[in-house]
């Protein structure tokens, strides 16, 4: 993947770009979790490769071009202008996302209906319950979110703790262990508890102005099977479980049938 700048009209974004071995007209725009980073792709990219694929940096995170915001509807508005800019050269886009890349690219399905499909998986649907195992490191984190909101300080931190609890994949712990993955930011956390408000509602009473297919792991920390029964009944979006899976899919063992949906919708939508 060869490193790209997004010239929006919003600003300039920061990707990795990787292009498709077939003239389609079709990208496919991912978008990373929190503490992830447009680089850790792998598994996708190497499904997708008939298509141009843009993995774009999330703002706060790494290598991006924008400053970390506690603001939900910053992340949406990103999406909204590389989106936007895209389809100057793409007849048919299509947004992925994990946790916090899909919880941002869920919310643009209801907010906009300028792509072709959005495909999102391990939305925080409850992302609290990440913290209720340790009183100290509950505390850890509700003390830096308040210095945070009182004086924008924006401490940054590695979940070590965490991962055994998000990922079955040792791959993914050695690369966290190795120091690749990004630091998590506090703002970039306050902005997923504000934006996961109101989507499980939204999955639940509305319809999205796109389609939208879900996927959750079953051991997934942030939400549970009782919200995807919930949502299935509504018949608004598709919904699948990964028997086993944890929080980060991408890594995990059952993750094909996320890159062979997304190819199997883009290829019926050529026909």
């Amino acid at each position: 993947m060869e490193k790209v700048i997004l010239k929006t009209k919003g600003g300039n974004y920061s990707a990795l770009f990787q292009k498709g071995i077939k003239h389609n007209n079709v990208a496919f725009v991912y978008y990373h979790g929190l503490g992830g980073q447009s680089k850790i792709v792998q598994p996708l990219i190497k499904k997708l490769t008939e298509f141009d694929f843009y993995s774009v940096e999330e703002r706060g995170h790494a290598n991006s071009l924008q400053k970390a915001s506690t603001s939900p509807k910053k992340h949406d508005k990103d999406i909204y202008f590389v989106v936007n800019h895209l389809k100057e050269k793409y007849k048919q886009i299509y947004l992925c996302g994990e946790s916090m890349g899909g919880l941002f690219s869920s919310r643009y399905a209801y907010k906009w209906n300028e792509v072709n499909g959005v495909f999102c998986w391990s939305i925080p649907f409850y992302p609290k319950n990440i913290m209720k195992d340790k009183f100290s490191k509950k505390f850890l984190i509700i003390f830096r979110v308040i210095l945070c909101f009182l004086f924008g300080w924006n401490y940054q931190y590695q979940a070590v703790i965490d991962y055994p609890k998000l990922t079955n994949s040792k791959f993914l712990m050695k690369l966290h262990e190795l120091n690749i993955q990004t630091k998590n930011n506090t703002s970039e956390e306050i902005a997923i508890w504000k934006g996961s408000l109101g989507i499980k509602r939204k999955f639940l009473k509305k319809r999205p102005k796109v389609k939208i297919y879900y996927w959750q792991g079953t051991h997934d920390i942030m939400s549970s099977s009782k919200i995807l029964n919930k949502i299935k009944k509504k018949n608004f979006i598709e919904v699948n479980e990964i028997q086993n899976a944890k929080h980060i899919l991408m890594f995990e063992k059952g993750a094909e049938i996320i890159f062979d949906k997304m190819i199997e919708i883009a290829k019926i939508n050529l026909d």
